[in-house]
Formats: structure tokens, C-alpha cells, sequence
């Protein structure tokens, strides 16, 4: 452990899942269950949910932030295995003095878990080690030209191919198999047609763009000068012109508002109401029945 960190160790050791429960309780607040573990190994993903539920109100919640993000990245690049899914639980006293975490020689440690690595994937019952770039382009196309399909192969037959041929596969196989097929149908390495995946046909016809071609621009003649294009919109007033009179014809913008006609008052030619007939416009008032007084005696 000494030669491993280049640091000293001190504190209880975790080999229970008691001291385990306990580790996590003193720096998280939070233990995680046994099906959160993997004997001594931790999952990312109670990791990444304890960091997602963390509220920086303080100094002590911005640690733990950190301190999961830095286990997030144990074991998902510094010292990660061929599972990509879990972190050992060893990391967990190294992280209790906050502000000596940047003291320890990291560099060192990451050397010696690669070389360790590599001493367990030369054995003869180890599968290969998968490395970062998992699964690489050249190990996608070994699967398309293994399935010998002048069709292509399609996505679960690439993974299955991949899965035979180098054996146990991370947690995220389907994801990033997906994501790296992506890549390679985007840049032109591969095409995509009827759910399978091919190699490009050097000798097809280059593939027509949508929309309507452009047309082909006559020569223009040696010598010619070409203007610079007009920007778009309209163009800028220039502030030092003088200003210019506005023309008016005297009548107030907008509708004219309408008039209200009295009883009394007789249509004209000049009243909204009068039209070309001399009839008022519009459906005439109903005529109410005269009532005649009666009285009662």
C-alpha cells in the first residue's frame, strides 16, 4: 500500500462491509446498501447519485461534491478495470483530510495500476483489457467483415461478434457501441442503410444533396472587377444628411371618428349616417304602438 500511493496509510482497514458503512457514513452522510457493493467495490452509480442529490448550501456539502466526483473519476478513468462500473473502496480513507488530497503522488499510483493491469491481461485464462477507446473503429470493422454479408451487419450482430471474440464487456457496451457507430456513419466510415451497417462503395455515385442544384455561373471575363456584395437589409441612414421635409396633405392620419347624431338633428351630405339614397344607414328603429292613457276611477 505504501509503495503503491507513495504515502503513508493510517486508519482501520476496509475489510468488512461494517468498516465499508461506516466509511461512507463519516464522509457522505450516507451508507450505501449491500446491493449498492461488489465485495469490495463500490458502484458509480450510488456515487453519481449521491452527488446529484447533494445541495451546495456550505463548505462541507461542496466537499462531498468533490469527493464523489473524484471517486466518479477512480473508476472511470484513473483506476478503472474492464467493468467501467464500480470504484474500490480503498480510495475511501485517502479521502478524509480534504485539504491533503493534493499532496499524494496520483501520477505514480495511476503508473503502477496500469503496469498491474497489464501483468493480469498477459495471463492465459485473462481476456483482453479493454482499453479507454472501447469499442474502437478497427474492432468494428473486423465484426462488419467477419459476418461476410455483402448487406452489412446489423447492430446486435456487431455486438454479439465483439462480445465472442474478446469476452466480457463493460456496463455501458450497448451505449457506447451506439455512440461509436454514430461517430463512424457521420464522418463517411461507414453507411447506414436498412438497419445495417456497410463499408462505403468507393466506385457509387456521390450522393445527391437536397434541394434544388445550383446553377452554373457563366465565365466572366479576364480583368473584370468584382464589386463587393450588398450586406442584407435595409441601409443605414446616414446621420450627417440633412433632414427633409415631410410632405402632408394636411388630413389627420388614422379613421375619422364617428359623429353621434341627435334626433332632432337632420341628416345632411356631410353626416356619417347619410348615404348616396338620403336613407340613414343601417337597419331602422322598431316603431313602439302608441299607448293611450286609461283611468281608473
Amino acid at each position: 500500500m505504501v509503495m503503491f500511493f507513495s504515502s503513508k496509510c493510517w486508519g482501520p482497514t476496509m475489510s468488512s462491509f461494517e468498516a465499508l458503512e461506516a466509511e461512507c457514513l463519516h464522509q457522505f452522510e450516507i451508507a450505501p446498501s449491500k446491493n449498492d457493493c461488489r465485495g469490495n467495490f463500490i458502484r458509480l452509480t450510488w456515487f453519481r447519485g449521491v452527488r446529484d442529490r447533494i445541495v451546495l448550501n456550505d463548505d462541507v456539502h461542496m466537499q462531498m461534491y468533490v469527493k464523489c466526483h473524484i471517486m466518479l473519476l477512480f473508476g472511470k478513468i484513473l483506476f478503472a478495470d474492464k467493468s467501467g462500473a464500480a470504484v474500490h473502496c480503498k480510495f475511501l480513507p485517502l479521502l478524509r483530510n480534504f485539504g491533503g488530497i493534493i499532496q499524494f503522488s496520483w501520477g505514480s499510483a495511476c503508473l503502477a495500476h496500469l503496469y498491474r493491469s497489464l501483468c493480469r491481461a498477459t495471463r492465459v485464462d485473462c481476456n483482453l483489457l479493454l482499453h479507454f477507446g472501447y469499442p474502437d473503429q478497427p474492432m468494428i470493422m473486423k465484426a462488419i467483415e467477419a459476418t461476410g454479408d455483402s448487406n452489412g451487419a446489423s447492430k446486435s450482430a456487431i455486438s454479439n461478434y465483439i462480445e465472442s471474440t474478446y469476452g466480457e464487456l463493460p456496463a455501458g457496451h450497448t451505449e457506447l457501441l451506439s455512440q461509436h457507430l454514430n461517430n463512424m456513419k457521420e464522418s463517411g466510415d461507414l453507411t447506414f442503410l436498412k438497419n445495417n451497417y456497410m463499408k462505403p462503395d468507393p466506385n457509387a455515385a456521390p450522393k445527391r444533396g437536397r434541394g434544388r442544384p445550383p446553377k452554373p455561373k457563366a465565365p466572366l471575363p479576364p480583368g473584370t472587377v468584382l464589386s463587393s456584395p450588398r450586406p442584407r437589409g435595409r441601409p443605414p441612414k446616414d446621420p450627417n444628411a440633412p433632414p427633409t421635409a415631410k410632405v402632408s396633405s394636411g388630413r389627420p392620419r388614422g379613421r375619422p371618428k364617428k359623429v353621434p347624431r341627435t334626433t332632432d338633428e337632420p341628416l345632411s351630405s356631410t353626416s356619417p349616417y347619410a348615404s348616396s339614397t338620403g336613407r340613414p344607414r343601417g337597419r331602422p328603429p322598431k316603431m313602439k304602438p302608441h299607448m293611450a292613457e286609461v283611468s281608473v276611477e
